[in-house]
């Protein structure tokens, strides 16, 4: 008994002083932005890097985002265009996290082989830096199920596709 109210006496002491630690994250200035970015990463296959060009819009809660990515290794290309609808859930902190829903096009081409798909891409990111110099961010994009097509062929995937980035604006 005398530790249940002790247990007791801990958690209401803790819930008086809560108020006290709140803690407040620095507020963005900007409500609506738009700039250009260029990342680099690895993906679609975790072992490809790449390199790519992207336009990202946001207003408040919600964004959009379009990218092109090329990576290549070995004789192998990759070409993959991104379109994501954005929400951000927290759009006043100084370096939000945000998700993303759209679809993905992409293709891979060797010296006897072309390989195309198409996709929906799921992401989570987060802003590491939002100052005058620009933004910065990294955000991981997984695409599953994934319809590919190519030398008279068309199958369903099963395992997911996953993309990282880091990106930086210009």
């Amino acid at each position: 008994m005398k530790q249940a109210i002790l247990f007791l006496l801990c958690i209401m002491t803790v819930q008086i002083h809560a108020d006290e630690w709140v803690y407040e994250e620095p507020v963005c200035c900007e409500a609506s932005q738009t700039f250009n970015y260029w990342n680099a990463g690895v993906g679609p296959l975790l072992l490809v890097p790449n390199v790519g060009v992207g336009r990202r819009q946001l207003n408040e809660h919600y964004g959009w985002d379009v990218s092109l990515n090329v990576g290549s290794v070995f004789y192998v290309t990759t070409v993959q265009v991104m379109a994501d609808a954005l929400y951000i859930p927290c759009p006043q902190a100084k370096n939000p996290l945000y998700f993303g829903a759209g679809v993905a096009f992409g293709g891979a081409f060797g010296s006897n082989m072309a390989v195309g798909a198409v996709a929906p891409d799921f992401l989570i990111g987060k802003e590491l830096s939002n100052d005058e110099d620009g933004k910065t961010f990294i955000e991981a994009h997984v695409q599953i199920p994934t319809w590919a097509f190519g030398h008279g062929e068309k199958g369903k995937t099963h395992f997911p596709l996953v993309t990282m980035k880091y990106g930086m604006s210009f």
